[in-house]
Parts: structure tokens; C-alpha cells; sequence
């Protein structure tokens, strides 16, 4: 029979050996410390009577408001189990995370995770799109590689379109101000009363840009007077390529142009 326990610190090289190394020691650390309080991991393993590692999984506990309600919603991720292995490691690690907040969703999965959150009644109810834009077209043309020419030649020609495609400049506002984060100037987000959302902490923040191995910026986000809270952007660089990512945006309300206003700051 499995034990269900919380990760501890000498089990993070098994955990790591679950996924072939591909997601390091030190990038699992970081993607586990909790951000409210580092002193312990966001994450269970399974161990069998041997006293191995068979599974793990990890998990995001956070606050969610609308108005002043405010409930616990905890999000799985890295559910893993050793290869060919046949138990109840799988269930247990789910059930666990499950029992921790008032409700529960996850994002994307494998086809096998996809398969088994019906079991947990978890519905489906959108999709959730990731959306790219090529920004230098002789950079990501010279060197962007794939494994094959075939698939190399594929997303260059599906991305290229995004690096023409330009918001008009009269849709854009011109008084957007991304004002560089230091930790003396964390902003708390304004709360729509109407939108359901995740409660953001200076913690929180301050976690995000703490990821190991890659260049990570912050900005106060403020307009007409208006702050509206934190964004957060990553960028990495593969050989002479740099890929960047938009990791957090605070709610900027019902108006199209202020997001769209925002996010093509966060571009340049």
C-alpha cells in the first residue's frame, strides 16, 4: 500500500528522475516553495512499502475573491507516476490535492490527465488558447530550429503573419506607464467587484520573478492616474534566440483598448 506524504527536501532528486531530468532539482524547488511561506513545498510524492518515490504531484493554493466573498481554490500540476506502474499512487495524489480547497480546477493536462479528471467530476467548460507574435523577424527567421527542417519551416511560415498583423496606432492609448517593480513600490490590484479572480500578494510577485535560469521583469501598471496593478514578464534566451512570455497581467477591466494598449507595451 501507497503512503501519501508531503514532498520533502531529499526527495526532490527522485522526483526530478520522474521526468527523465528534463525539469531539474532547482527549477522543481523553486516551482514548489509555496510563496506565503517558503519554508515548505506545494507538492505530495507516493512512496511504496520499499520506501521509493512512485508519484508525485504539485499544486497552487490560492485565495479567489469577488466582492467580499472569498473562497480556497487549489490547482494541480506535475501529476506523475513511474512508468508502467499499476496502483492507486495516481488516485491518492489527486484525492489529496482535491481535499484541500473549496474548489478545483485545472489547466491543460496530458491526454492521459485529460482522460481522468471526468473521475473527479471535474467538467470541462473552455479552452484555453496561447496566443504568439514573432517580434524579430531576422533574429527568429536565422535562428529558429526545430528537430527537422520539415518542422522548423512549418512554424516559421504559421508564426510569420503575427509580425505584420499591428494594432493601429489610434486604437492605442499613449498615456500607458509600465513603471519598473522594486519591492518598495508593490501595488495592491484594484478589485472589480463583478469579476471573480485570483487574490495577488507582493509574495506572490516577488516568487514569480525569483525563477532560476531566466532574465525576469516586473511592472507597475498605471494609466491616467489609474494603478492597476503588477505585470510580470519572462525572457529567455535558446542560443541566439530570445523567447519571452507575458507571465501575469492584472485585471485592466471591460475596455479592449487598455488591454490592448498594455500588452503591446509589454511587447516593445
Amino acid at each position: 500500500m501507497e503512503t501519501i506524504r508531503r514532498i520533502e527536501e531529499d526527495d526532490f532528486k527522485a522526483v526530478s528522475a520522474l521526468y527523465n531530468g528534463r525539469k531539474s532539482v532547482e527549477e522543481l524547488k523553486w516551482l514548489y516553495t509555496d510563496p506565503e511561506n517558503p519554508e515548505i513545498y506545494n507538492a505530495f510524492v507516493a512512496v511504496d512499502s520499499n520506501g521509493k518515490i512512485v508519484g508525485e504531484i504539485a499544486y497552487m493554493l490560492s485565495t479567489y475573491i469577488q466582492g467580499n466573498t472569498k473562497l480556497r481554490g487549489v490547482i494541480p500540476f506535475n501529476w506523475k507516476i513511474i512508468d508502467n506502474y499499476k496502483g492507486m499512487a495516481g488516485i491518492l495524489l489527486f484525492k489529496k490535492i482535491l481535499s484541500l480547497g473549496d474548489f478545483s480546477f485545472a489547466i491543460g493536462g496530458t491526454e492521459a490527465a485529460l482522460n481522468v479528471f471526468p473521475l473527479f467530476k471535474l467538467e470541462e467548460k473552455l479552452k484555453i488558447n496561447q496566443f504568439y507574435k514573432v517580434l524579430n523577424i531576422y533574429n527568429f527567421v536565422k535562428y529558429y530550429k526545430r528537430k527537422s527542417f520539415t518542422k522548423t519551416y512549418g512554424v516559421i511560415l504559421y508564426l510569420l503573419p503575427s509580425y505584420f498583423r499591428r494594432i493601429k496606432n489610434r486604437n492605442l492609448y499613449d498615456d500607458i506607464e509600465l513603471i519598473p517593480y522594486n519591492a518598495n513600490n508593490y501595488v495592491e490590484e484594484i478589485n472589480f467587484k463583478e469579476v471573480f479572480k485570483k487574490s495577488i500578494s507582493k509574495n506572490y510577485i516577488n516568487w514569480l520573478l525569483s525563477y532560476p535560469k531566466i532574465d525576469s521583469f516586473a511592472f507597475v501598471v498605471k494609466r491616467s492616474g489609474i494603478t492597476y496593478g503588477i505585470c510580470v514578464i519572462y525572457i529567455k534566451k535558446v542560443e541566439k534566440l530570445k523567447h519571452s512570455r507575458i507571465v501575469y497581467l492584472p485585471f485592466l477591466g471591460d475596455d479592449k483598448e487598455l488591454w490592448n494598449s498594455v500588452i503591446e507595451e509589454c511587447t516593445k
